[in-house]
């Protein structure tokens, strides 16, 4: 295997989703975990990844490869704070936007989709917590 192409599909969304603005929230986009002193009320984590290369081709190395953003909203659980609203718009805005991203170095995105959307809720006693999980999949030829 040569290259390593995961690192450049971190790399495309981090460029394309950081600080993006969703419904006047900048959202940041984090890679695996949350870093820095202040930990924002919602963002964007750059999760699990897959990469399994394919058969050598006379075109080059193929991979299929994977990637799975967790959109992270979060509340006070006082009252009846929060929904999951922004988290699915955060989720729409990222969808409408992926089909516009490219690689970059030398790999091609040939073939791309959206495998899953799911939500996940945890309602906690100080902290209500909405999650919006995509994965995208793809196929590079470098």
């Amino acid at each position: 295997m040569q290259g390593n192409p995961n690192k450049y599909i971190r790399k495309m969304f981090f460029d394309a989703i950081n600080n993006m603005n969703v419904e006047g929230h900048t959202i940041p986009c984090f890679d695996e975990r949350v870093t820095g002193a202040t930990v924002k009320p919602h963002y964007i984590l750059l999760s699990t990844q897959t990469k399994q290369q394919q058969k050598y081709t006379k075109c080059g190395d193929r991979w299929e490869c994977s990637i799975l953003l967790d959109i992270i909203t979060t509340y006070p659980a006082t009252g009846n704070t929060g929904s999951k609203l922004l988290a699915e718009n955060i989720e729409e805005a990222i969808i409408n936007l992926e089909p516009t991203l490219n690689l970059s170095g030398s790999y091609t995105i040939n073939d791309r989709e959206l495998v899953s959307s799911d939500s996940l809720t945890v309602i906690g006693t100080t902290t209500n917590v909405f999650r919006q999980l995509i994965r995208f999949n793809y196929f590079i030829t470098n």
